[in-house]
């Protein structure tokens, strides 16, 4: 599955990718086809999270937290510029809403570790949903999508 993911990845030429539910158990690196994986996964195999690099970038990683297996940041150095990247996979509708408070949480945490002179990139599955009621987070989430 990791070659697979790594020549997607090769054909169209991205040096830094997200992933969500790998469903990999445990947490691992892999490097192999001129790229390096990070991955944070369960014990049975659900859920999963990624980050995927170009092997020229493996040097300049200064660290790497797997919160969970739906939360991981690399943070890099290129050039002198801090870069933090998140994998982030949400819980979707029908888990308990304890499981989704405790996701918002941790990567509310994360967030708020990388400074404000530092770029941050978010990417993976947040499970959003577009609709009449914002619920609170009017200010990042516009009504049916028009906003």
């Amino acid at each position: 599955m990791f070659y697979e993911l790594v020549n997607a990845v090769i054909r169209r030429k991205v040096d830094i990718a997200c992933f969500q539910e790998t469903k990999w158990k445990g947490s691992r690196t892999r490097e192999g086809n001129q790229y390096k994986l990070w991955y944070s996964g369960s014990a049975t195999a659900g859920n999963g999270v990624g980050i995927v690099l170009a092997l020229y970038l493996k040097d300049k990683v200064v660290k790497v937290i797997s919160i969970s297996d739906r939360i991981m940041l690399v943070r890099l150095v290129i050039e002198e510029e801090t870069v933090n990247v998140i994998s982030a996979y949400a819980p979707q509708v029908g888990l308990e809403d304890v499981v989704k408070k405790n996701f918002w949480d941790s990567l509310d945490d994360l967030v708020r570790e990388c400074l404000a002179n530092q770029q941050l990139i978010i990417a993976g599955n947040l499970n959003s949903h577009i609709g009449a009621e914002a619920d609170g987070y009017s200010s990042v989430q516009g009504f049916l999508g028009t906003e």
